[in-house]
């Protein structure tokens, strides 16, 4: 087998015996042109006018076309109808007109989101709305010219639904007040509160005092806003009254309570701050979904406590790591008690205190 070699060892030849006189003056005359173009280079180098090559003004003057967009300085637009000179109406929705006293204007407009959309303004906080019942946000600017304030208010559709969100997302730090039937807790820069349906937020851009007065005056005219006929739950009524448990101690959960995804429109209220003692109450439709909220919360509670006492509509549980007491009853459409007792005998004096209150 003959291998073929890569390299050649053989010299090249020339086959041809002449090269005729023409390709011999064509390449003289090709090495002649590329050593006068080398030349002229070389002379040349940066000797370029750009005005050879620029368009004359008079060509560009000749060919423009005249802009006829713009013949008078535009006026601010008015609403028709609307007296000559005045300033056109600004559409503000839900807000009261008074929102705008002391010269404050608009800046924009008011804008609203509803549940499909609400994630384009808060995104990753809008689930947390959702689940408190929202409806709609109203969300307004107002300016004086040099500073800014911000208004949002939420539509959350019913009292429990506004405590609900309010008392998680509240500052715990801050102090709750009460005015008719808001309640509010002021912030460096504004007041978050809420009032019968209505949750709403007040922040201005910074704290000068022209726009913390702004925010305060903006709290009284929010405090004003119609809270509906949304009349107060008997929970808390309960929780507050015959309990003691302070208006901004109380929350509402309107799904997932105890992290059961069957318990739902529960009322949980605490006596002192910063505690894990809770009481909590449930309405039910009726007695018979009354007892079979009851019978599954005794069911579940059963997987990680342990039984101490259980009856037809009384169970009392001890958490098998923590020690601590849950104890449950039914009455009525009612199902109630404590969850977080350090001793047995606190968790029964407190769902006595509910039981006595229910049957009321």
């Amino acid at each position: 087998m003959v291998r073929e070699r890569v390299l050649n060892p053989l010299k090249r030849k020339v086959l041809r015996k002449r090269i005729s006189s023409s390709e011999t003056r064509f390449g003289v005359a090709f090495i002649v042109l590329m050593i006068a173009t080398g030349v002229w280079i070389l002379a040349q180098r940066s000797n370029f006018d750009p005005s050879d090559r620029d368009i004359s003004i008079e060509v560009l003057e000749n060919d423009s076309v005249e802009d006829t967009l713009y013949q008078r300085p535009l006026k601010l637009w008015q609403e028709p109808g609307s007296a000559s000179g005045g300033t056109a109406s600004v559409d503000l929705g839900l807000f009261p007109s008074a929102v705008l006293d002391g010269g404050w204007k608009v800046d924009g407009r008011v804008e609203t989101y509803d549940p499909d959309n609400l994630y384009e303004k808060i995104n990753g906080a809008a689930e947390q709305y959702l689940s408190f019942g929202f409806q709609k946000l109203h969300y307004l600017t107002l300016s004086d010219g040099e500073h800014f304030v911000t208004v949002e208010i939420y539509e959350q559709g019913s009292f429990p639904n506004t405590l609900g969100i309010f008392a998680a997302q509240r500052d715990e730090r801050r102090a709750v007040a009460t005015e008719g039937n808001a309640f509010y807790y002021s912030t460096p820069v504004g007041a978050v509160g809420g009032m019968g349906g209505y949750y709403f937020k007040i922040a201005a851009d910074s704290t000068a005092e022209a726009a913390l007065t702004k925010a305060k005056a903006l709290l009284d005219v929010l405090t004003d806003l119609p809270s509906g006929t949304n009349s107060t739950p008997r929970a808390t009524t309960i929780l507050m009254n015959d309990l003691g448990v302070p208006f901004e101690r109380l929350a509402y959960v309107p799904t997932d309570a105890f992290q059961y995804d069957f318990a739902t429109d529960f009322w949980f209220g605490s006596t002192e701050q910063a505690s894990d003692v809770r009481y909590f109450i449930h309405e039910a439709p009726d007695s018979e979904a009354a007892s079979s909220m009851f019978g599954r919360l005794v069911e579940e509670q059963g997987y990680e406590y342990s039984i101490v006492e259980q009856t037809e509509n009384r169970a009392v549980f001890q958490h098998d790591f923590l020690k601590t007491f849950f104890a449950v009853e039914v009455s009525g459409q009612f199902v109630f008690g404590i969850d977080g007792s350090s001793g047995r005998q606190a968790a029964d004096t407190g769902v006595r205190k509910i039981r006595g209150a229910v049957s009321g």
